[in-house]
């Protein structure tokens, strides 16, 4: 009898998790995502009860980088060989910060290529020789740096998370081919006092849905503001501004990794952004 009750418990106990993350999902997606097809299995990134073991900080559709600076290269759609969808970078470094998706400063602060290209592997050092050499070093040379995205890489304009918790716009230029780089100006752009300390974000003049804000407790997204007017007449300019949204916030707990584009959770649902 004893058996047979615990029994029944175990049940109740399954059909009571896989309910809240029910609706956990459903909420998700009523707040602008779709549901992916593919599950996510990662034991080193997520435990089996849900919670985050090894916190990620960044994430991309290939790589992930936890708060320690590990990497783990990432197959959303199709698992490894280790039947998971991650596995432990060939890296024996720590991340300190990130540009964009391609060069990385690990904690020996040196400059390491992230990705692989025509001429580059990844994981190897940033070569001198290389064409940007000298914008990588400048842009990396405060050690309070932590993310890097390029606004407009024609004017030289970037935006800079640093460990005070504010995002700079940094503007760097040179007066002539022969002379060096040089950064002319350093301001915030969005601040600790109005945001929180800033954890992670994204900014992109293309897409600008893509942008956000990240705190310890909330997350920021572009939306539009005119939504109804652009989206109906050809004539009418999207608008946008960064707006707290309540339910991501509301789940902190249960999302593993979110980039703007797409989120992955701690029970291993995908999510795509629409639109």
């Amino acid at each position: 009898m004893k058996k047979w009750k615990f029994g029944i418990l175990v049940l109740m106990f399954a059909l009571f998790s896989t309910g809240c993350d029910g609706t956990i999902t459903r909420e998700i997606r009523h707040a602008g995502f779709s549901l992916s097809n593919d599950s996510f299995s990662c034991d080193s990134l997520a435990m089996d009860d849900g919670d985050s073991s090894n916190p990620v900080w960044y994430i991309d559709s290939s790589i992930a980088i936890t708060e320690d600076g590990d990497i783990y290269e990432l197959s959303l759609s199709q698992e490894y060989s280790n039947h998971s969808n991650c596995k432990k970078a060939d890296f024996s470094g720590q991340v300190s910060a990130i540009l964009d998706n391609k060069i990385i400063r690990a904690k020996d602060n040196q400059l390491y290529y992230l990705a692989s290209s025509s001429n580059t592997t990844p994981y190897s050092l940033v070569s001198a020789t290389d064409s940007s050499y000298e914008i990588y070093s400048l842009l990396f040379q405060d050690l309070a740096v932590r993310k890097i995205v390029t606004v407009d890489q024609g004017t030289g304009v970037y935006y800079a998370l640093k460990t005070d918790g504010n995002i700079y716009k940094l503007v760097i230029s040179r007066q002539d081919t022969q002379s060096n780089y040089q950064l002319v100006s350093s301001e915030v752009v969005y601040s600790e006092d109005t945001y929180g300390t800033i954890l992670d974000f994204n900014f992109s003049n293309q897409s600008p849905s893509t942008t956000y804000i990240r705190t310890k407790n909330k997350i920021y997204r572009m939306r539009k503001t005119n939504a109804e007017e652009c989206e109906e007449y050809a004539d009418v300019e999207c608008k946008y501004s960064l707006k707290e949204d309540d339910v991501l916030a509301k789940y902190q707990d249960k999302i593993l990794g979110y980039n703007g584009s797409f989120l992955i959770t701690t029970y291993g649902k995908q999510f795509n952004v629409n639109g």
